[in-house]
């Protein structure tokens, strides 16, 4: 219940079930009545120990056609129409008292300051083996991306270990 998806490496995943009949609900009660969905992650299995890497690299840009900016000119021009007495006090200032004042400012282009292309990289290793008795699986991942709207990166490291032990007493009489 309340399970955070982003916790989960899914390199991890062995499979994904979905109950959504009357077998939710004998198993989980009034609970599953809408549903279940059942992650199973992988485990290490009898034998010497598998090593396993999975990675990624790229680049994203910025698709589709660049927004245009308005000049300071016209900026300027807009926001008088919208309220032209709170304009006043904020762009008439120094030697600009007139909205013509504005026609040659150099403006930034706040498109190009902010965007960016921005590159990615996910790298995932795991180590499994085990014998009889005791099966392992540890696991840890890396997922960095850069972000193409400046100061939006994210990065994220996971590491996940499973151990499953079959631990039989013999009593002797």
């Amino acid at each position: 219940e309340d399970f955070n998806t982003s916790s989960l490496n899914m390199n991890d995943l062995e499979s994904i079930d979905v109950l959504k009949d009357a077998s939710a609900t004998a198993v989980y009660g009034a609970r599953g009545a809408n549903g279940v969905v059942i992650i199973t992650t992988r485990r290490g299995k009898a034998g010497a120990p598998q090593i396993g890497y999975s990675g990624s690299l790229g680049k994203s840009v910025a698709g589709g056609k660049e927004m245009e900016m308005l000049s300071p000119y016209e900026f300027v021009k807009l926001q008088f129409e919208i309220d032209s007495g709170r304009a006043a006090g904020l762009y008439y200032r120094g030697d600009r008292q007139r909205i013509e004042d504005y026609r040659d400012v150099q403006g930034t282009n706040w498109y190009d300051k902010i965007v960016k292309p921005a590159g990615f990289q996910s790298h995932s290793i795991n180590v499994a083996g085990g014998n009889a008795n005791t099966k392992y699986l540890a696991s840890g991942s890396y997922v960095d991306q850069s972000g193409l709207v400046l100061n939006s990166g994210f990065s994220r490291y996971q590491a996940r270990l499973k151990l499953d032990q079959n631990v039989s007493k013999r009593v002797r009489f």
